[in-house]
């Protein structure tokens, strides 16, 4: 069986999120997740703790698609990722509307890709002719 902790990413420090990485490896957790409850982005500190703590999974706990173009959310997914060594999940979604509203300023109900269904593979390629219109929108 595979059991994931959360880790509090809203610490004092990113060296309080590193210490409490370590000790849920150490005691044995196959995982560990983060979320954005603040400004500190899930996947960097991810990026700075995969590096510290090896032989374990690392995941998001939900990155908001909004404000980020998905190209980029993808894009630094994909670098984490080898970052880390392929030891990540990532989670996406709309997030909530404290968050959308509160701490980044856009509307909820103006976010114009709104996930449906199940989640499902995505594989990014090039196409630079081919442009989307589209993305979250201030208030």
């Amino acid at each position: 069986m595979h059991i994931g902790l959360v880790v509090d990413e809203a610490g004092p420090s990113l060296a309080v999120v590193l210490d409490q990485t370590r000790a849920a490896a150490t005691a044995g957790f196959g995982g560990v997740w983060l979320s954005r409850r603040t400004s500190r982005p899930a996947l960097t500190t991810l990026a700075i703790t995969g590096r510290e703590v090896p032989d374990i999974e690392f995941g998001t706990a939900g990155v908001p698609t909004c404000p980020r173009h998905p190209l980029a959310l993808a894009a630094q997914a994909l670098t984490v990722r080898a970052a880390v060594g392929g030891r990540t999940v990532l989670d996406v979604g709309v997030s909530h509307q404290a968050v959308v509203e509160g701490q980044d300023g856009y509307s909820l109900h103006a976010a114009v890709i709104t996930p449906r269904g199940p989640p499902v593979p995505v594989r990014l390629r090039r196409s630079p002719s081919r442009r989307r219109a589209g993305g979250c929108r201030g208030r």
